[in-house]
């Protein structure tokens, strides 16, 4: 289950000092706070997913040789794309590799190949929802949403309190954005030979 809003804001409410001996948020002076966090959790999650791993996947499927007068046919991804990841194809009795033979048409259009038959994975960068309530689930992964996310709330909520606790918590928060990510395992992905580099003719 994905963290929620509530739960990234529950814990910059922690970090502010914001609770009383009995454990619970003082709600009369955090009123303000939480009606702030629902458009700061926006902001600071569409300024985090630059650079984050979260991405979606649009399978286009093609079971027949097309016609068009272009020689391709136009695929429209959905109105949450924003940029594209990695596109991936898997010809009919053939290998699963990276694709190559795809052109874009602006923003959003996908042209595939009219003799292509087999399926294309577009992995994208999608525009998210914007946050309406501490109830919605965040897209961010658990732990960016517990750290960075959190650190970033704390700063902004403070900013027109406690200027230098807004800036102790932006640096952490910018601390945490600007770590190197891990790694990527490498992935191997078969050649199709195109120009019988075998030179038999």
């Amino acid at each position: 289950m994905a963290t929620t809003a509530q739960q990234v804001y529950d814990i910059s409410m922690s970090l502010i000092d914001e609770r009383l001996a009995t454990g619970l948020v003082d709600t009369t002076s955090t009123a303000i706070f939480e009606k702030n966090a629902i458009y700061i959790l926006t902001s600071l999650q569409d300024e985090l997913i630059q650079s984050s791993d979260y991405y979606k996947t649009e399978t286009i499927t093609k079971a027949a040789v097309t016609d068009n007068d272009n020689g391709y046919e136009s695929n429209t991804m959905p109105s949450d794309f924003q940029d594209v990841y990695q596109i991936i194809n898997e010809e009919t009795d053939k290998a699963y590799r990276l694709a190559t033979d795809f052109k874009w048409e602006g923003k959003n259009t996908l042209y595939i190949k009219d003799s292509f038959i087999g399926t294309y994975k577009v992995k994208y960068f999608p525009i998210p929802d914007p946050i309406t309530a501490l109830t919605d689930e965040m897209v961010l992964d658990d732990i960016t949403c517990r750290t960075t996310l959190a650190n970033g709330l704390a700063s902004r909520l403070l900013t027109n309190e406690n200027k230098v606790l807004a800036n102790f918590f932006n640096d952490l928060y910018n601390e945490l954005k600007n770590k190197p990510k891990r790694n990527q395992p490498a992935s191997v992905d078969s050649i199709r030979d195109v120009y019988d580099s075998t030179m038999t003719y």
